[in-house]
């Protein structure tokens, strides 16, 4: 439950800067729902980029997907359909200025032995923007 869609590159990409669609079936069942990037491809992107894949109004998550399709060919690089839960959200307010959410504050979700941190971001523009932060996980 819960599960969301994103494409991450691994190997940069160059030329074009297709829209993403994805075919899934929700959390309910109903197959044949429809997802697209939500924030717009480039042709130049980096191996990290990240493409969080908006879900169909109403949707609350995917059970499985159908098809991947891109609207232009991405000609070199390596790209992946990644399927994910948000177990934590930090808004960053405004350059250079820390929230007071830490892991006391935010409750700390619990992490499983399988669990893979994965951190995203989206930079507000192109331009040079400006971030610092840590994160650690420990065991045992």
């Amino acid at each position: 439950m819960g599960v969301i869609l994103g494409v991450e590159i691994s190997t940069a990409i160059s030329t074009n800067a297709p829209t993403i669609t994805v075919s899934y079936t929700n959390d309910a069942n109903t197959a044949s729902r429809t997802g697209t990037n939500t924030v717009a491809t480039t042709s130049t992107s980096p191996a990290g980029t990240f493409y969080p894949i908006g879900l169909q109004a109403g949707d609350t998550g995917v059970r499985s997907v159908q098809t991947l399709t891109l609207s232009a060919s991405w000609v070199t690089g390596a790209v992946h359909l990644v399927a994910y839960r948000v177990l934590a959200t930090l808004e960053l307010s405004a350059a250079g200025i820390p929230n007071a959410v830490d892991a006391l504050t935010s409750g700390m979700p619990r992490c499983y032995d399988t669990t893979v941190p994965f951190l995203i971001f989206i930079p507000p523009t192109t331009t040079t923007t400006q971030l610092s932060g840590s994160a650690v996980f420990t065991q045992g």
